[in-house]
């Protein structure tokens, strides 16, 4: 650390003394001088202070683009973040991120180049669909994405003080109405010919029993599997990849009914006898192929609405030739809706109390506060028992409703 004199001499011969602060950057070992010289040597003592001050506090003094942030914060995500997450921030990243900013200097980024971004994402049509425009979702996901670099720079590496992103607006989405089934019609969809002879249908019964997502039931191992519960620690995602649920609820022990527990131990003992092929490829997996290949939970996903889209088309041509059918169609649900309907079956089950909301979340694998956001979608007869047996209990025996 010192001060540097340096003379300069213009056209006219006048020469001019100005001194320089300079500091030592341990952290990137190499010099940082002040960016303007002064002609005061005490002014520049003064700024070689507040530039020890700065880097005390952790700032860095070197120009950073987006580009050398991005490298710093996708390593933090990958050890942070699931792969699932992680290879979505990619995309993303690589879709709608790089070519806007990655040349671009962090530190000059404000809130009105982000407005502009996402005004020009609008614009913009999806990947293989040419004739529609990016939904405001993804615009919203992009910009979440670009707000955690932007959050990385300011900590922990001080490279700007104020998130550009917060000061932005996400776009407004309508209401997301989703789907979900009664226990009638999971029944009626598990006793199903069609869906009893299909090969995935034990993985269907464990993952509308359980509310497991299908990367869940794609990954569950066999020595996950005991007389009574199950023990899940890992998930198999949608790239094929095995991943820890990096989450602590998401490692639970579920207790699981005997009919199940039978039916997974055949799925067990079925995979032993694929085992004496040649070909067969080993794994600890309980659900594989019977050449020992693991199931993607997309192409489990895809099986599911393929009996579900057969179903529904046999149910059509009945109704075409007969008038109506005994059952009905059934709701046209993604498989992760039967989570959705598990929170809502079971909260709906419990009645007078609502349903212990503790007890179906650990089940669940989340916090109260996402499966009440995300899962529990309340039926107008929950809405009514739930006032009703309120007022029940607080209004005087005595009072009663005119009818009128």
């Amino acid at each position: 650390m010192s001060i540097q004199k340096k003379e300069y001499i213009n056209k006219n011969g006048k020469k001019t003394v100005k001194y320089y602060a300079v500091v030592w950057d341990k952290a990137r070992k190499k010099n940082i001088w002040s960016e303007t010289g002064y002609l005061l040597k005490r002014d520049a003592k003064n700024e070689e202070e507040r530039l020890k001050r700065e880097l005390r506090r952790g700032r860095t003094f070197t120009k950073y683009l987006v580009e050398d942030l991005y490298v710093e914060w996708i390593k933090y995500i990958k050890t942070r973040k699931s792969n699932n997450t992680y290879r979505g921030y990619l995309d993303c990243v690589n879709s709608y991120i790089k070519d806007a900013f990655f040349d671009v200097e962090v530190s000059s980024i404000l809130p009105i180049h982000i407005e502009n971004w996402m005004a020009e994402l609008s614009k913009q049509s999806p990947k293989n669909k040419p004739n529609e425009k990016l939904k405001p979702s993804t615009i919203n996901k992009a910009k979440s994405v670009f707000s955690s670099m932007m959050q990385y720079a300011i900590r922990p590496l001080h490279i700007i003080t104020q998130n550009p992103c917060h000061d932005v607006e996400q776009y407004t989405l309508p209401p997301k109405q989703q789907l979900v089934w009664t226990q009638d019609q999971i029944n009626y969809f598990l006793s199903l010919q069609s869906v009893k002879a299909s090969f995935y249908y034990d993985m269907l019964c464990l993952s509308f029993s359980t509310a497991m997502a299908p990367e869940e039931v794609c990954g569950v191992q066999e020595s996950d599997l005991k007389s009574s519960f199950l023990s899940l620690h890992q998930a198999l995602d949608k790239y094929d990849c095995i991943s820890d649920m990096k989450r602590p609820g998401r490692h639970r022990k579920l207790i699981i009914p005997d009919e199940l527990a039978v039916l997974l131990q055949k799925r067990l003992a079925l995979k032993n006898s694929w085992r004496l092929q040649p070909d067969f490829l080993e794994n600890n997996l309980l659900f594989t192929y019977k050449d020992g290949r693991r199931i993607n939970p997309n192409v489990y996903s895809r099986n599911f609405k393929k009996l579900l889209l057969n179903y529904n088309m046999e149910v059509d041509s009945y109704i075409k030739k007969h008038g109506s059918h005994p059952f009905g169609r059934l709701p046209e649900m993604t498989l992760y809706g039967g989570r959705h309907s598990f929170a809502s079956n079971t909260l709906e089950e419990r009645g007078e109390d609502g349903g212990n909301i503790k007890v179906v979340s650990e089940i669940m694998g989340n916090s109260i506060e996402v499966m009440l956001r995300h899962y529990a979608h309340l039926s107008p007869t929950m809405h009514k028992e739930a006032i009703r047996n309120y007022t029940s209990k607080i209004l005087p025996k005595t009072e009663t409703l005119k009818k009128h």
